[in-house]
């Protein structure tokens, strides 16, 4: 089973990298109802289709995506890892230093998904209030 869900979040994080990004794809590798909270200070959000609708927003917001994993660690239900996130907003490459963990069902489809990253650090690349920062991530 731990080879299966790392397979699979390697694979999930690879899409967003894509020039089209197979939503499709991304929810099929998630629970129907799972939950992802992509930052302490924000809201959840839940069931495959929710969380679809949210990362199509969010990547609406970023020129390019890629995702570097430093570290990684799993049993087998669980994925906890360190990586680097670059995105590029309005001709910026902004560097995420992000922790995640990743939950998964039987069927090694992600159940849950959390995050955790420097608001200001993102905030100060990007050349934002906090204000803004907050309507980024409203949903």
């Amino acid at each position: 089973m731990r080879s299966k869900i790392e397979a699979n979040v390697r694979e999930f994080l690879k899409l967003f990298s894509a020039k089209n990004i197979d939503f499709d794809r991304i929810e099929t590798l998630l629970n129907p109802e799972a939950e992802y909270r992509p930052h302490p200070e924000f809201g959840a959000f839940f069931t495959a289709k929710g969380i679809r609708s949210e990362l199509e927003r969010q990547l609406t917001l970023y020129d390019e995506c890629d995702f570097q994993i430093i570290n990684l660690t799993s049993n087998d239900h669980q994925i906890m890892m360190e990586r680097r996130d670059y995105q590029t907003q309005n001709d910026k490459r902004v560097e995420a230093k992000v922790a995640a963990i990743f939950e998964f069902d039987e069927q090694a489809r992600i159940i849950n998904w959390r995050e955790y990253w420097d608001l200001t650090a993102i905030q100060r690349q990007l050349g934002i209030t906090i204000e803004q920062m907050r309507l980024y991530m409203a949903h």
